[in-house]
């Protein structure tokens, strides 16, 4: 089988979340036996070539393109399902719902007008996919787009061949936050939640991986209040993989995270971890109940008890290899496949 995947790649300036799902699918159908081709419209500054089928697609060329390479199934994420309006041939089109556009995020008009784009971009599709049922509830129920399926994410194929390959020893007291440095993912909620972890005598260690725009704001917090807070700043997938066996206890904090790919990263590293009560992780992470502490992302005392309670209580998630596997993109492109093969039903 043949398959076209339209959407952004990991180039020197980018470095997305969709980029990686397309280049970790690629290598998921490759390992299922398919042909795979990467479409994307950016510029040529980095792009790994000699890991990747890649071909620049433009207005220009899309129609030549899709006529010379014949797909049997196109994949399409963001604003680049425009380019299937140049398919005039019978491959079957699926387009892949990474999330919702949050007014919060993205600001009300920029919302609503993406909203309507998204619309008609998707009418050429014969599937649409989302990474949770979350993101499902939301597009159907607010944004009139509906998904037939859902296929949850899997982790970058680079940390997972990291993480299982490593000895996991913890650092008694240790938390993790890996992300951006933004309003949204509640990093200064966590910073004044150890205050009064702080005050309660409770030992902890917070680290952080990623930047961000918030990141001058809340070194102040930790340097007035005296915190035992480490900024690592951007990372590796190998470095982070070490910070991840380290560290006892994994937080995030995005009340409206469609999927969170952190949270089978924590799981994969024997994270416990504490999270919101909402957002497409809630899914998964209650089959590991003893091992997660659901808090109100808003409330520091929440936030506070919720890591105090997998720091005193909490169980070190330990996953089987059938739990392992569902989180590496190879099972996920064959469930993908499936979809394929059930189109006519």
């Amino acid at each position: 089988m043949k398959i076209g995947i339209l959407g952004p790649v990991t180039t020197s300036k980018y470095f997305g979340g969709v980029a990686i799902f397309d280049e970790e699918i690629a290598n998921g159908f490759e390992q299922n036996n398919c042909q795979v081709v990467l479409l994307t419209d950016q510029k040529e500054e980095k792009i790994n070539k000699d890991k990747f089928n890649i071909k620049k697609i433009n207005y220009i060329n899309a129609t030549q393109i899709f006529k010379n390479e014949k797909f049997d199934l196109i994949i399409a994420s963001l604003g680049y399902a425009k380019y299937l309006l140049f398919d005039k041939s019978n491959s079957y089109k699926i387009y892949f719902l990474h999330g919702f556009f949050n007014s919060n995020y993205y600001g009300k008009l920029k919302s609503e007008l993406a909203v309507i784009y998204q619309k008609i971009l998707i009418k050429k599709c014969d599937k649409i996919l989302a990474n949770s049922n979350f993101t499902k509830m939301i597009n159907s129920n607010f944004f009139g787009i509906n998904a037939d399926a859902v296929i949850r994410l899997g982790v970058s194929s680079s940390f997972y061949n990291n993480i299982i390959k490593r000895n996991v020893k913890k650092e008694p007291n240790t938390i993790l936050y890996a992300g951006r440095l933004v309003s949204v993912k509640g990093v200064e909620k966590l910073i004044k939640s150890l205050i009064i972890l702080q005050k309660n005598n409770i030992e902890y260690k917070l680290l952080i991986a990623g930047s961000g725009p918030d990141e001058l704001e809340l070194k102040k917090i930790v340097d007035e209040y005296h915190l035992n807070v480490v900024f690592l700043g951007r990372i590796t997938q190998e470095n982070l993989a070490h910070y991840y066996s380290l560290s006892e206890i994994f937080v995030s904090l995005n009340p409206s995270e469609p999927f969170g790919i952190v949270f089978p990263e924590a799981l994969l590293s024997q994270c416990k971890i504490v999270c919101p009560y909402t957002g497409g992780q809630v899914e998964y992470l209650s089959d590991y109940s003893k091992s997660v502490a659901f808090v109100d992302e808003t409330d520091e005392n929440s936030i506070s008890n919720g890591i105090k309670n997998m720091l005193m209580n909490g169980e070190q998630p330990i996953l089987n290899d059938e739990q392992m596997k569902s989180f590496t993109y190879k099972e996920i492109t064959r469930k993908i496949i499936n979809c394929y093969k059930l189109r006519k039903k």
